[in-house]
């Protein structure tokens, strides 16, 4: 699976994140409402609901992060920064820069219809690069499906508890060359703060949160992108 991929696989679990654990701590609340109190015990993964109580009225944030890439094969690690905006219910814009130059390599932007991956130029005088699409390729399907709440995480993923707040999600099925998806919690502030996708081949891309916050609702148009004139479409 290539960056674009990988990256966009990585997006979709993040905001899909709240939905899914929002959508089976209903399910236990609802299951327990007879008796008027909640079973702990059928609520698998405790700390998850402790996350998704963060999240359950959060509409629209911002990530501060830091993504490392490391190919095994050839030994090499690429560092980029950025800032992600999430709006519910399929809205994101998240720009990526160099770690070194500072300067930045990546748009991706979505109004939930139609989606946008703008690479810039390494040089002002020549052309960037655009991906036009109305929806995610085939091989992020299934994360898609979980960003609007048509599926549980469980349906597709088996999770396992690598403990000190750390989870496993392994694809149920084959989803590209992906292996598994490793999450860490942050148990003081039950807030998600890194996030890993290791291949097949065993590559890595490791996703870690600097800054979460809440916003108020964005303005629309800040989730569609104008292609800059003379831009190459790929």
């Amino acid at each position: 699976m290539n960056t674009f991929s990988n990256t966009m696989l990585l997006l979709l679990v993040v905001f899909a994140f709240s939905s899914v654990i929002e959508a089976k701590t209903s399910n236990n609340l609802q299951s327990s409402s007879h008796s008027g109190v909640v079973d702990e015990k059928k609520i698998k993964f405790p700390i998850l609901s402790d996350v998704e109580k963060n999240f359950r009225q959060t509409n629209t944030l911002s990530i501060d992060f830091e993504q490392t890439q490391k190919n095994l094969t050839s030994g090499l690690i690429k560092k980029t920064f950025g800032k992600i905006f999430l709006q519910k219910p399929g809205s994101y814009h998240w720009l990526s820069s160099n770690f070194e130059t500072k300067k930045p390599e990546s748009l991706l932007v979505s109004n939930g219809v139609k989606m946008w991956f703008y690479s810039y130029p390494n040089d002002p005088k020549d052309k960037g690069q655009v991906v036009i699409r109305k929806q995610i390729n085939s091989q992020s399907q299934i994360a898609l499906k979980i960003l609007f709440g048509s599926e549980s995480i469980e349906k597709d993923f088996n999770i396992k508890d690598l403990k000190n707040f750390k989870f496993e999600l392994t694809p149920k099925k084959s989803l590209g060359d992906i292996d598994h998806l490793e999450l860490q919690i942050e148990n003081t502030t039950k807030t998600v703060y890194k996030l890993v996708l290791i291949t097949l081949l065993g590559n890595e891309t490791e996703l870690l949160f600097k800054k979460t916050e809440a916003l108020k609702k964005l303005d629309k148009k800040f989730f569609e992108f104008v292609v800059p004139k003379g831009t190459e479409e790929i």
